[in-house]
């Protein structure tokens, strides 16, 4: 077979082999394995607090280096999350956390649950679920 002949056999294997992998789901279990690991991230960052502050919240994201226009921080309830992943006590819990957009992963994630918030927080986050901060 020329050298021709070979190419355009690779490219029609190579060819079909995308196909085929681009067509296939993610298994049932590497998703359980992917929730896991998330679900584990948050739950290992969990803290209890009497009351959840907006100015905590804000010395949170201070605190960490977030690029403009590359991480995007904000402030989800547990009840939000848990269509994404299971986690417990959905009542009274606020998951604080930045996704980078460039790379669509979460850079950091940190789980408070509260027993109270304050009115800045109300005001803040109102009946929302996911609030993106600026």
């Amino acid at each position: 077979m020329s050298t021709l002949g070979w190419i355009a056999t690779a490219v029609a294997i190579g060819g079909a082999a995308y196909l085929i992998l681009r067509s296939k789901t993610v298994s049932k279990s590497f998703k359980d394995k992917i929730e896991e690991s998330l679900r584990k991230k948050i739950i290992s960052t969990s803290e209890n607090v009497e009351e959840l502050r907006m100015a905590d919240v804000v010395s949170f994201f201070k605190s960490k280096s977030l690029v403009k226009g590359r991480d995007i921080p904000f402030v989800a309830t547990v009840a939000s999350f848990s269509k994404v992943v299971s986690l417990p006590n959905k009542e009274n819990g606020y998951i604080l956390g930045i996704y980078n957009e460039a790379n669509d992963d979460l850079t950091e994630i940190k789980l408070i649950y509260a027993k109270t918030v304050d009115e800045k927080f109300k005001s803040v986050i109102g009946n929302e679920q996911l609030v993106v901060l600026t």
